[in-house]
Formats: structure tokens, sequence, C-alpha cells
């Protein structure tokens, strides 16, 4: 009895489509589960920022009845040694430059080479016990930054390197930054942020946090978006 069988010729074939169609999807798979650590990274920073300012302000009181100091230099050393206390640190660098706690060179999304924290004294650093870096930048009053949740009463900014020294180091990949506002923590890029508009995410990346806290997704990298 004849068995039919498959021949050489088409057994090769065949691994060489598999190996085609392989070679199409994993990487896409590979790079959605990076995006997805990453997103899941973002909302936790968030969190984290959330609760610790929420908890300064029951022990201190609102930020605007609080003096952190006549100018913007010494307000944001004050608040950073204050809210400093609301986190679990591995290594404080405060206004220090270049102690390590903010990976450089920074890029924005357009690939541009951005501010070289580290090496700036203008900015409170630390190295969270997770790995990531954060750094504050706080007014010594308040400014307007948009129309609602908070943004009329804006008293600084914060920007979060999730993934700490591990690159790419750039802006809405990941680093990402949040308002400092009378009511809370505000991610960058909202719909009513009027000095960091989401139009913005795919050229400089100051603005992607608000995207990825709210949607859970980075598709502002692979196309244009809006709310």
């Amino acid at each position: 009895m004849i068995k039919n069988g498959f021949t050489l010729a088409e057994v090769l074939i065949t691994l060489v489509i598999i190996g085609i169609i392989a070679a199409m999807t994993i990487p896409n798979l590979i790079n959605r589960t990076d995006e997805q650590e990453k997103v899941v990274a973002v909302k936790k920073s968030f969190s984290v920022l959330s609760q610790a300012y929420k908890r300064l302000i029951a022990d201190m009181g609102e930020i605007t009845t609080y003096s952190l100091g006549s100018n913007n230099t010494e307000a944001t050393e004050n608040f950073g040694k204050l809210i400093t206390l609301y986190f679990n640190t591995q290594q404080v660098c405060g206004m220090a430059a270049n102690e390590g706690c903010f990976p450089s060179p920074n890029k924005l999304m357009s690939g541009e080479d951005g501010v070289d924290y580290d090496s700036n004294s203008n900015y409170f650093k630390m190295r969270l016990s997770d790995g990531s870096s954060v750094l504050f930048s706080v007014y010594s009053g308040a400014l307007v930054k948009g129309t609602s949740l908070g943004l009329d009463s804006t008293f600084g900014w914060i920007m979060v390197d999730i993934n700490g020294d591990k690159g790419p180091n750039t802006m809405g990949k990941d680093n990402f930054s949040f308002w400092i506002t009378k009511y809370g923590i505000v991610p960058f890029g909202s719909p009513f942020d009027n000095d960091h508009p989401l139009e913005n995410c795919r050229t400089l990346g100051f603005s992607c946090a608000a995207w990825v806290v709210t949607k859970g997704n980075m598709d502002y990298l692979r196309k244009e978006v809006s709310w």
C-alpha cells in the first residue's frame, strides 16, 4: 500500500513561510509587550507621585498656604526636601549636580538632544527604590498652565524616568512629566493643558503622559492621536 507524504521541497517551503511570518510578527509582539510594561510603569509612577503629594498636603496643608521660598531655586529645594519623606528612595541627590540621580543625556521625541538635567543644579533629583528617577522644579508662586484640573493654580512640575539608567532616556518613551497643582498631580498633555498640549507629543515628547495614563497605550509612537 502506497502512503502519501510530504516531499522535502514541500517541507522546506513550509518552513520558509513559517519563518517569514515569524519574522514579521514576533518583533511587533515584543514591541507591544515592551510598551505595555512602560504603560504600567507610567501609571504606577503617577499613582506614587499622587499619593506622596496627597500625604504632604494632609500633613502640611495646601501648597498655597505653605511658604516654600522667595525664588524658584529655593522653592524647589524646600519642596524636594519635604516630599522626599513620602517616597522610598535609594539615593537623594537634591540640587547637587552630576550625582547620577537622573540619567543623561536626555532626548526629545524628535531625536534632538534635550536638557542635561543631572548636571543642572536648578532641579531637585532623586532615585527611587524601584529604579526610577525623579526630578522636581517648583515655582515660588502659582502659574496658569490650563483651564481645568487645577492647572489654573500650578506650582511646578515633575519628570520621571520610569526605568532609570536603562534607555532610551527619551521624552514620551521612558521619560514622562506631570504638573504639581493646588489639587493634585496632573499629567502633561491633558485636554485642558495649554502649556504642553497633546499635539506636541510626537515632536517634543513632553506632553505624552496624559495619553498613557488615560488611554493605557503608546499609540502616538506610530500615528497622530487626539482627544
